[in-house]
């Protein structure tokens, strides 16, 4: 298979992330946003020549909260060209805002959900939210918005009856199967496939301006729909697939030159295809590889021709989460680092946490600059968007302390310059625990983040669940 893995140690800059603490509407929790300057918060790393970091309060536009008996929450978001907003994820909740489809019972909420998409008009409004499912887990983890407005969603399923039946598995559906979906406008299924035997996962789903979309994801590689030569237990190849509008599958290749997953995948201009993910541990690779796992960046022709891919990393875990196209034609991809050397040497935490980075890699494979963000107990960003000004924004969590909340996990959001400058950046916590699992630009330039809230329990007499649960959330702002 053709490919050139060369990595360059690029520019790396440090920055500490300052998460401002919120509250969030819809639900009225202990929690505020707050802004603090980098001498406040201790910033360090920042290059002297650097403007000022902001810490802001962000205006939000809306926000949207589901809530149920159980745990809900978002994965994926995507906008509309009316700056509509749709996303997806899973419920395990039998009522609420967002009830299974199996809420008489089928399953078992502490170990089967079912997945979920909710619709959103330009004001926040929810069009529609609904879940789909069977008798064993289903889940969404990404969503794409084509161009007649109609909805692509990609994830996994374990049912053999309800929506996305399996076939696949000895017995069928005892291991997770690969699904997609076309959803209309309104929700309703134009079609479905699933993919399956042992071990397929999509995790990443993109419109392709050719028609039809680019999945992202993983395989076995053994006795399923997309084997791999040489395969052995155990081991994980990253998949891409490019399907068609009415859902025909046209290829599909794996990164077999290396053991690993695909998490996110985005399509150039060119037409060229990116995708995005991590090696396994101490895989190897014909430059060696770093250490416990490296990032991953792999780059194909619009046909599905490998091109090459490129590790980045050093001797702890480096991990990539999502990617988007930057304006030269390379990628700017986040996730975290658990490296103390290497290309993004994480410096906010003691070894064996981490910190999150945001990383930009040129057309060939150069690093250009890897930045480090952090705090006191580690630092994960799941999300990328480009914003109309040329930028990104990033999401993720953060663990305290802040304000005297060291067990709560903040979500955070940063504003990055195409040069890699922090622009500003904000977050949402306090009394309750969030995570910021996604983000989309609308095109008037607002930021609609997708992920969940901790919600307390105010009824220890619920079964449920003594102490709280996990809801839902999305919220679009402005800064």
């Amino acid at each position: 298979m053709e490919g050139c893995c060369d990595v360059s140690r690029g520019l790396k800059r440090t920055v500490f992330l300052i998460v401002a603490v919120a509250v969030v509407a819809g639900v009225v929790l202990a929690a505020r946003w707050l802004g603090r300057s980098p001498a406040e918060s201790g910033a360090t790393g920042a290059s002297p020549s650097s403007p000022d970091v902001t810490a802001v309060s962000p205006v939000v536009l809306w926000n949207q909260m589901f809530v149920g008996n159980s745990e809900q929450e978002f994965n994926g978001v995507a906008v509309f060209p009316d700056s509509g907003v749709v996303a997806v994820g899973e419920t395990y909740s039998a009522s609420g805002d967002l009830p299974m489809v199996s809420a008489a019972g089928v399953d078992s909420l502490a170990t089967a959900p079912d997945a979920a998409v909710a619709r959103f008009a330009p004001d926040g409004g929810i069009m529609w939210a609904r879940a789909y499912g069977g008798n064993g887990k289903d889940y969404f983890s990404s969503v794409a918005v084509g161009a007649d407005g109609s909805i692509f969603v990609v994830g996994w399923t374990g049912s053999t009856d309800g929506d996305f039946p399996v076939t696949r598995g000895d017995p069928p559906g005892s291991d997770s199967n690969a699904v997609i979906a076309k959803l209309t406008p309104l929700g309703d299924i134009v079609w479905e496939k699933t993919f399956g035997g042992r071990v397929v996962s999509f995790e990443s789903v993109a419109w392709s301006p050719d028609g039809g979309v680019v999945v992202a994801g993983f395989t076995s590689g053994l006795n399923n729909d997309f084997p791999v030569t040489g395969a052995s237990s155990g081991s994980w190849y990253g998949l891409l697939v490019k399907f068609s509008d009415d859902g025909v599958l046209e290829w599909w290749k794996t990164v077999d030159e290396v053991e690993g997953s695909l998490s996110s995948v985005v399509v150039a201009a060119n037409g060229d295809i990116v995708a995005v993910g991590s090696t396994a541990q101490n895989s190897s690779h014909s430059d060696g590889g770093y250490g416990d796992g490296d990032a991953m960046v792999a780059r194909f022709s619009g046909g599905g021709q490998l091109i090459r891919v490129n590790l980045y990393g050093g001797s702890g875990e480096d991990v990539f989460n999502s990617v988007v196209m930057a304006t030269d034609g390379g990628i700017v991809a986040g996730g975290f680092t658990e490296s103390t050397d290497g290309d993004f040497p994480m410096t906010h935490v003691p070894a064996g946490s981490r910190d999150g980075v945001v990383a930009h890699v040129g057309a060939d494979g150069a690093l250009i600059w890897g930045n480090t963000y952090g705090g006191n107990y580690g630092t994960t960003l799941y999300g990328l968007a480009p914003t109309p000004d040329g930028n990104v924004v990033a999401v993720g969590w953060m663990w305290g302390p802040f304000w005297g909340t060291a067990s709560k996990q903040f979500g955070g959001a940063i504003k990055i310059s195409n040069t890699g400058e922090v622009m500003w950046m904000t977050g949402l916590g306090g009394d309750v625990s969030f995570s910021f699992n996604a983000v989309a630009v609308t095109p008037t330039g607002a930021e609609v983040i997708a992920g969940s809230q901790w919600v307390p329990n105010d009824s220890p007499s619920d079964s449920s669940s003594t102490d709280g649960i996990v809801g839902a959330l999305i919220v679009a702002m402005a800064n």
